[in-house]
């Protein structure tokens, strides 16, 4: 039976049975979606009792679910799936987007290039993996709220909230066929090494494994990005390694208050979209996430990274400091895990940890079979592990090796919990 479409007192088609929602069956669960693009769970009985037996020429059989975004051409139904990805609301129009380039320009300064290139991506190439975005301030008041604001504005459904518990948890359907995943006023407090790993392997993953409350788990494609503020600007997360995946960027506090500020950001949103779509012309890409690596290389990612290592880490580092300011006319010193214990005055059953701590965060490797004098001047025959000189103890005329010291050394403070940042739209 085809379908009859009417239309009622407020311009909304509905079906001859008053079906106001497209109905769709996806592997046997019934669902009434909403113009957003919702999905409000219902069943065949419920259906049947509101629209007759006839419903059924409503429903659309779907077999499973796909993530497909596009913001140019969208389906919503792709082949026998159904798209998880909601379609965007705004129409591209020429105009001006005044409040949207301010607001760019104050958060990402002279990255502000950057930032287009980024949003660019979101909107024309939303399966282009992007680095974590995190933007860090102490200050109140510096814009980062109104940032995360302006991108649920501006993609809606597609952009969903999500904080540290959501990343501890198995159900991740809220998040998985989102655009962008934000979090503002961020903490990992007591589970960063967690949630820093789950992070860091979402922002290069391709896909991932739903699992609704409720419903079968099933597998998508996954095109998530994530932006998150805090007011920590040494802990928004946990970045080990070497920094190929996250661009921290420290946000000013802001000069001036405009009133409205979020409404006017939502009215720039059309010009913006065809801004980016006909006009702004993007570079190459320079890396598996768009950018380079060297492109967020910055000193509020690099002390994120310092406030990232182990205590015990640190700990061997100022040891190893002091020792060669003691010893000046040392280059370098060989040492083996029992020496360096003893050094530390540490317990023997600390032993295992301190040789995880050199190969997995010094990165270091032993030498081979040698006879040699460690820390404490005691003669040892084995294999060693090498310190030098130069990687503990710079000169002070070298700037960039002083501001090294700096953020070491910060790396062992204690910071407390920041008050939340009740950011003053501009």
């Amino acid at each position: 039976m085809s379908k009859i479409v009417l239309k009622n007192t407020q311009d909304k088609e509905v079906s001859r049975l008053g079906v106001k929602y497209p109905i769709y069956c996806i592997q046997g669960n019934y669902f009434e979606q909403e113009k957003d693009g919702t999905l409000n769970k219902t069943n065949h009985q419920v259906l049947q009792r509101q629209y007759g037996k006839e419903v059924n020429d409503e429903v659309t059989y779907l077999i499973g679910h796909i993530n497909e975004p596009s913001h140019v051409n969208y389906q919503q139904v792709v082949g026998d799936k159904y798209n998880s990805y909601k379609n965007l609301m705004h129409e591209p129009i020429k105009g001006e987007w005044n409040s949207i380039e301010l607001l760019l320009k104050h958060i990402f300064g002279d990255q502000y290039e950057m930032s287009l290139e980024y949003l660019w991506n979101l909107y024309l190439n939303p399966k282009q993996k992007l680095p974590f975005l995190g933007l860090v301030s102490e200050a109140k008041g510096t814009g980062k709220s109104t940032f995360i604001t302006f991108l649920h504005l501006m993609f809606k459904g597609n952009a969903v909230v999500v904080s540290a518990q959501d990343f501890k948890s198995q159900f991740n359907s809220s998040f998985a066929p989102a655009l962008i995943a934000t979090s503002d006023e961020h903490t990992e407090v007591g589970e960063r090494k967690t949630i820093g790993q789950k992070l860091k392997m979402y922002i290069t993953e391709s896909r991932i494994r739903v699992e609704p409350k409720g419903q079968n788990p099933y597998t998508i494609g996954f095109y998530g990005k994530f932006v998150f503020a805090s007011n920590e600007e040494d802990k928004l997360t946990f970045i080990e390694e070497d920094n190929t995946r996250y661009w921290i960027v420290k946000v000013d506090k802001l000069s001036e208050v405009i009133l409205d500020f979020n409404n006017k950001l939502k009215e720039d949103i059309p010009a913006f979209l065809y801004y980016l779509k006909n006009e702004f012309v993007s570079t190459e890409s320079r890396g598996r996430l768009f950018f380079s690596p060297s492109e967020f290389q910055n000193d509020a990612s690099r002390n994120i990274q310092a406030n990232s290592r182990s205590s015990k880490f640190n700990e061997i580092s100022e040891a190893l400091i002091g020792y060669f300011e003691a010893n000046p006319n040392k280059e370098y010193v060989e040492t083996n895990v029992r020496d360096l214990r003893v050094f530390l005055e540490d317990k023997k059953s600390e032993e295992g940890y301190i040789r995880q701590v050199l190969k997995n965060e010094f990165k270091m490797k032993t030498q081979d079979q040698k006879r040699f004098y460690g820390l404490m001047e005691i003669q040892y025959n084995g294999t060693p592990f090498m310190f030098k000189r130069s990687d503990f103890v710079f000169n002070e005329t070298d700037e960039a090796a002083a501001k090294q010291l700096e953020i070491s050394a910060n790396a062992n403070l204690v910071y407390g919990k920041n008050d939340s940042d009740n950011d003053i739209p501009f």
